[in-house]
């Protein structure tokens, strides 16, 4: 189209051209000397294309014209919308300098929700605006139009919840039917730990997790399970070393070490124990820790080791010593153990509640 456009408005497009270009680099919005140098160049490419046989001085044999003719159309197509992008940018650029919003440089988001109330996160506030999203990510706070808007006019848009520590195999249902259980009550992430596929098949279970979770709407992660068996008296399909696991820390999705468990071993400084903590730190991934009741110089020596985290608190006195040697807290409200009242007042307090999470644990269908 553009090179039929060309070879209709051969002689207009240049004299045209050439009197934009003494504009724009005239209002120093473009490059003089570039601009000048291409016009020049488009002008040659229209003029051999409207007269080849002359410009050539006669030596073009005919039955080439229409392919030599042809040639320089596309290449003057291609060096015009050069020029008109270099020109659009130039020309954003000197409006927006100027304070001025360019309109030409907006795209629609792919989702807008209107008049959005939402609990920012940052400020602790209810603000009201437009939310937009582009390739799945909040891109802006604001004013927008988008492919698709929904207005949330008398709702309260708010982050999804992220449940820091469960088993899925607990609930007794395949990740699938997980996903369509939560997902409806608000829970968009959770991070896993499938310690007990994977006593009972090994990495095999670790595998088939990780392939069964794969494109579900609700964003699945992982620890890797660090004690299989959970204890030497324990009989289990396997007995994994750090050997066994290291490769699962480059997967994309693997957090890092699931709830160290023998914490005797952490302790005792045992070489295979230790040796799983060490794998996990040289790829820069966390430690979950698993330490009812452990205090004093014990637990000094079993966070010292790396573990960053517990959901093992039952009382505050516990939950604050960790606290106060630098621990997160998971927060767990399961269907065995349920310790979110007796933690309430972490959440109450300022200076605490940022140092907290929430997790399940262990949560069954019926819950």
């Amino acid at each position: 189209m553009i090179q039929q456009w060309l070879r209709d408005n051969a002689v207009s497009t240049a004299q045209n051209l050439t009197a934009i270009t003494h504009q724009a680099t005239g209002d120093g919005a473009i490059s003089g000397y570039g601009m000048q140098n291409k016009v020049r160049r488009l002008i040659d490419l229209l003029r051999c294309a409207m007269y080849p046989s002359i410009y050539h001085d006669g030596i073009v044999r005919p039955e080439f014209v229409p392919s030599l003719v042809t040639g320089k159309l596309q290449e003057a197509a291609a060096l015009l919308y050069e020029m008109c992008s270099s020109v659009m940018a130039a020309t954003c650029q000197e409006a927006q300098k100027g304070g001025v919003e360019c309109d030409c440089c907006r795209e629609k988001a792919d989702l807008v929700l209107k008049n959005a109330t939402y609990v920012n996160v940052f400020s602790g506030e209810l603000d009201t605006c437009d939310i937009a999203v582009a390739e799945g990510l909040i891109v802006g706070l604001g004013s927008y139009t988008g492919h698709t808007e929904a207005d949330m006019t008398g709702k309260i848009v708010c982050p999804g919840f992220i449940d820091s520590h469960i088993h899925l195999e607990s609930s007794l249902v395949s990740p699938t039917e997980f996903a369509r259980a939560v997902l409806p009550h608000g829970t968009t992430t959770v991070i896993t730990d499938p310690h007990e596929i994977t006593n009972v098949m090994g990495t095999d279970g670790i595998d088939y997790m990780l392939c069964a979770t794969e494109d579900l709407p609700v964003d699945v992660r992982f620890m890797i399970p660090s004690c299989v068996p959970a204890s030497a008296l324990d009989e289990s399909g396997a007995n994994l070393d750090y050997r066994d696991v290291d490769s699962f820390f480059e997967h994309p999705r693997v957090q890092g070490l699931a709830e160290m468990m023998n914490f005797p071993g952490v302790l005792a400084g045992d070489s295979a124990t230790v040796a799983k903590i060490v794998a996990s730190q040289a790829h820069h991934k966390k430690i979950d820790g698993h330490a009812p009741g452990l205090s004093g110089n014990d637990l000094n020596a079993y966070i010292a080791a790396g573990v960053y985290s517990d959901h093992e608190c039952s009382d505050l006195d516990d939950a604050m010593a960790k606290l106060r040697r630098g621990q997160f807290i998971m927060i767990r409200e399961g269907t065995a153990a349920k310790n979110l009242e007796a933690l309430m007042p972490l959440l109450l307090s300022e200076k605490l509640f940022d140092r907290c999470m929430f997790c399940t644990d262990d949560k069954h269908p019926s819950d």
